[in-house]
């Protein structure tokens, strides 16, 4: 089904105001945010009933009660052996300084991925690794892989312009700061 070029346009645009829009309700205690991952068919359930469980053991830790934590999964893309998973996440909070806040919601999402991992889930299906998964990458490619990703970095861009920081640790002191969180 044709659904246009206008439908196409104001989904490329809805991506620039949900930074907006997110940044809008941490000014109102409402923080949000999704992350997306790719699962075999026989690891759906397992990986949605994990990760639930796991975001509210996590957030219990932080003092937030069940009714503050709000947890949703979406199918956006069906496979053969598998689909790609968004989950979602908003904890609702007493106002404090957004660098407090943000440190616990990333510190909780990360175990959401940790258990996406051993729920048999990627750590990504369509927007890579990047800063935010970089410290998940050691667990989910072979050294060698790594290693030939980073010559490829290296011979391609010198300089380290392109994707600055993204899953190629410039010494072995970033990777050790990197890995200290996971």
């Amino acid at each position: 089904m044709a659904a246009g070029a206008d439908n196409g346009m104001r989904g490329y645009l809805l991506t620039f105001l949900i930074a907006y829009a997110r940044d809008f309700a941490c000014d109102h205690m409402i923080t949000a945010e999704s992350f997306e991952t790719s699962v075999p068919w026989s690891n759906v359930s397992q990986l949605v009933r994990r990760v639930t469980k796991r975001i509210f053991d996590e957030t219990a830790k932080h003092g937030f009660t069940k009714e503050q934590v709000w947890v949703s999964f979406r199918v956006t893309q069906l496979y053969e052996t598998g689909a790609a998973i968004y989950v979602y996440m908003s904890l609702t909070h007493r106002e404090q300084p957004r660098e407090k806040i943000v440190a616990i919601y990333e510190e909780i999402e990360d175990h959401a991925r940790d258990e996406t991992l051993a729920s048999g889930g990627c750590i990504s299906h369509h927007h890579g690794v990047g800063k935010l998964r970089k410290g998940f990458i050691e667990r989910t490619l072979p050294k060698m892989a790594i290693k030939f990703q980073q010559d490829v970095k290296t011979a391609l861009d010198p300089q380290n312009i392109f994707g600055i920081n993204n899953t190629v640790y410039r010494t072995e002191e970033e990777r050790e700061e990197v890995l200290k969180k996971f």
